[in-house]
């Protein structure tokens, strides 16, 4: 059970990082749309703080929490009993996946061309 707490831990950092950068990027583009420029130098941007202080934020409220603990240890408990397939199957089936994403473009490919033929032969 300690084992799984730390996987849930791992996941609440992972998605306390994407919160980061999110919420950077977003601060990023409101302070661009309204010019806003600090009238100090910062030891790290504003967007940076924001970003990082809703990333801590967000960690100590998902991990403080019993029911997303209960929740993501519950979907690792169910991910552990997943069959997955055989690497070889899994490489063979991204082949034929491939394969058919190739035909598919090239029969496109034609009927567009064959389209735009016809249509710059209609409306030279």
């Amino acid at each position: 059970m300690q084992d799984l707490q730390k996987w849930v831990n791992l996941g609440f950092l992972f998605t306390s990082i994407i919160l980061w950068m999110v919420l950077r990027q977003l601060s990023m583009t409101v302070f661009q749309l309204t010019e806003w420029r600090p009238d100090v130098e910062w030891l790290l941007a504003p967007a940076d703080w924001i970003g990082v202080l809703g990333g801590v934020i967000a960690f100590f409220v998902l991990r403080m929490t019993p029911k997303s603990n209960e929740f993501t240890k519950e979907a690792f408990t169910e991910l552990a009993k997943v069959t997955w397939p055989p690497r070889r199957e899994t490489v063979l089936s991204a082949v034929v996946v491939a394969a058919m994403l190739g035909v598919a473009s090239l029969i496109l490919f034609a009927f567009d061309s064959l389209w735009g033929t016809l249509m710059g032969m209609f409306f030279k």
